[in-house]
């Protein structure tokens, strides 16, 4: 969901709605809730591990289908901030993707409480949020993310974001 404005021109607003489809019958299905894994090819040892806290179906639909372009990567999800730091200390992922507005704990605690954390402190995180306002970002860059990427997504950004986080050493 987004718009754009000029002064004396108008303004555009859109949304984008990312759907699912049942590989067996064609049929639409809704977004899985919850924690869930996406696989994007046979696992190997050099598998990247990321995992994505978000409370929004359509987001994680979305950020699947970008996964699924990404070679060897295992996506896992989280739809709150608790349960996102219990998967980060026990799986410690490869890399982070933090929604900001999440309910209960928001992710700017959610990212202090990693940082905070032997297992996790190390693990890049990269912020996901419909919060774009540039003061905003700066304050996510300030808390220390590795980057901050906007809603709605920019795909060949998050996609480029995931990849050059996940293979930084290859």
């Amino acid at each position: 969901m987004g718009f754009s404005s000029l002064v004396g021109e108008g303004s555009k607003f859109w949304v984008q709605f990312p759907i699912a489809l049942d590989k067996k019958s064609d049929a639409i299905e809704p977004a899985s809730r919850g924690a869930a894994d996406i696989n994007t090819g046979p696992v190997k040892s050099d598998t990247r591990s990321p995992l994505y806290v978000e409370d929004n179906a359509a987001n994680i639909a979305l950020m699947e289908e970008i996964i699924l372009g990404i070679p060897a990567v295992k996506m896992t999800t989280a739809n709150d901030g608790e349960s996102g730091i219990e998967i980060a200390v026990k799986s410690r992922p490869d890399l982070i993707l933090l929604d900001i507005n999440l309910p209960g704990i928001d992710g700017i605690e959610v990212f202090e409480q990693l940082r905070g954390h032997p297992a996790t402190r190390g693990i890049p995180v990269i912020a996901v949020s419909a919060a774009a306002m540039p003061l905003e970002i700066q304050k996510g860059m300030e808390v220390g993310f590795l980057k901050y990427l906007t809603k709605p997504f920019n795909v060949a950004e998050v996609e480029d974001s995931i990849r050059n986080s996940l293979f930084r050493d290859n």
